[in-house]
């Protein structure tokens, strides 16, 4: 099972993101689309709670291409970034 920082992460900020950008123009696209999404690109199909923390990993990484594909710079620090993965795999 994923950490609970990764999973907050995931959905509070990356899919939120995401979900805010697709839907600027007046698009209706449901968070639960956005995040079958990011996930289907990674062929993962389960709940982020269900996965481990390097599936999550990848979700997180899928979702951060995304956001550069659509033109949406998720400004995360790489040390932050580096420091909420050490601190998940304790």
């Amino acid at each position: 099972m994923a950490n609970n920082r990764l999973i907050k992460f995931y959905k509070g900020y990356v899919l939120q993101q995401i979900h805010t950008k697709l839907n600027e123009d007046g698009a209706v696209i449901p968070v639960e689309d956005v995040d079958k999404l990011i996930k289907h690109s990674v062929d993962i199909d389960m709940s982020s709670v269900q996965m481990s923390n390097e599936e999550l990993q990848a979700v997180i990484l899928s979702g951060f291409s995304m956001a550069d594909r659509i033109g949406l710079k998720l400004d995360y620090p790489q040390d932050k970034w580096d420091k909420l993965i050490k601190l998940n795999l304790k």
